[in-house]
């Protein structure tokens, strides 16, 4: 049986509540922006909305800076972190505020390519399609600022288990900085495959996450 403590997810960067649309979360879900203007207000908002005693809270990519540094602020309000296709920090953030100012949809479209070890479905495609369009430079800007100065704090033991998800493949958030993480928080860390930094999308991920789920 699925557990009834809510899961809530949150984005990565240059990516929406959309991401999830095709991905079966287990149990009961709701989706947060991962923008980062009044980030922890709005979270606070929605658990006091669920009425809920504690969250299971998911962050993706830049979510999972988000949802870590809630998560030690907030530790009561926290049942598990999960934490997918994280690095410790992203040092290029200069380099990638001036191709993105230079040429936005150039950018974005070598940055959704990269998240995938192979060519998206037409569902993905259509979804990245649509972000090269829409996504406000100035948006893109302020939670690359964000980026710039994120860190994850491995140097607090939280009273509550934090979960890594990673992709193999994953060019965008390597590997070996995942598996430091895990080490030094003392978390289980599940490597997927075939997988690359959406890790989120693929078909073994959200089975693993379910078994946490399932066992409050």
């Amino acid at each position: 049986m699925t557990a009834a403590i809510p899961l809530i997810a949150i984005p990565g960067w240059a990516m929406d509540e959309a991401i999830f649309s095709g991905v079966q979360l287990p149990g009961m879900v709701t989706i947060l922006s991962s923008d980062t203007m009044h980030f922890e207000e709005r979270l606070l908002t929605r658990i006091a909305y669920l009425q809920a005693p504690k969250i299971d809270l998911l962050g993706f990519s830049m979510g999972g800076f988000l949802a870590q540094a809630f998560a030690l602020k907030h530790p009561e309000k926290i049942n598990r972190l999960f934490l997918a296709g994280i690095r410790s920090h992203y040092p290029d953030t200069a380099i990638i505020k001036r191709y993105l100012t230079k040429n936005k949809a150039l950018y974005l479209e070598k940055f959704y390519t990269a998240c995938l070890p192979s060519p998206p479905d037409a569902t993905l495609n259509g979804l990245f399609s649509r972000y090269i369009i829409d996504w406000p430079i100035d948006a893109l800007l302020q939670s690359l600022a964000y980026l710039a100065q994120a860190r994850i704090q491995g140097d607090v033991k939280p009273p509550f288990e934090t979960v890594l998800f990673h992709g193999k493949q994953d060019v965008i958030a390597p590997l070996s900085e995942a598996q430091t993480i895990a080490e030094t928080l003392g978390s289980a860390l599940h490597i997927f495959e075939e997988a690359g930094h959406l890790v989120v999308v693929d078909p073994d991920f959200c089975g693993t996450l379910a078994r946490y789920r399932s066992n409050p």
